[in-house]
């Protein structure tokens, strides 16, 4: 059981986490932690913020999970989400076949 917000928390089989899932995504499409990026607001995303160099948390986040990323967005409510991937996009543009 983690605490994800003040007013309520995630219950989940103890192996069972953000975290994990990232492996086993990385593993199952054969690409590197370092080839994405994650994006979370909580402590239940502190365990994919640990597998990647480009986590990021959102600017609404509490002051110990932004401390944990290693960049930060706008809020939701700005747009946070929207601006990450306006910069993967733009910096990618180059290599994209489209």
């Amino acid at each position: 059981m983690k605490p994800s917000r003040n007013y309520y928390c995630d219950v989940a089989p103890v192996k069972v986490s953000k975290g994990n899932a990232v492996k086993a995504v990385c593993e199952y499409f054969e690409i590197k932690p370092e080839e994405i990026v994650t994006i979370g607001d909580g402590e239940n995303d502190l365990s994919m913020f640990e597998l990647t160099p480009n986590s990021v948390a959102m600017g609404n986040s509490l002051p110990e999970i932004k401390e944990k990323a290693n960049y930060v967005t706008d809020s939701n409510d700005e747009d946070g989400v929207g601006k990450v991937l306006g910069f993967i996009i733009k910096v990618n543009e180059k290599e994209m076949p489209i």
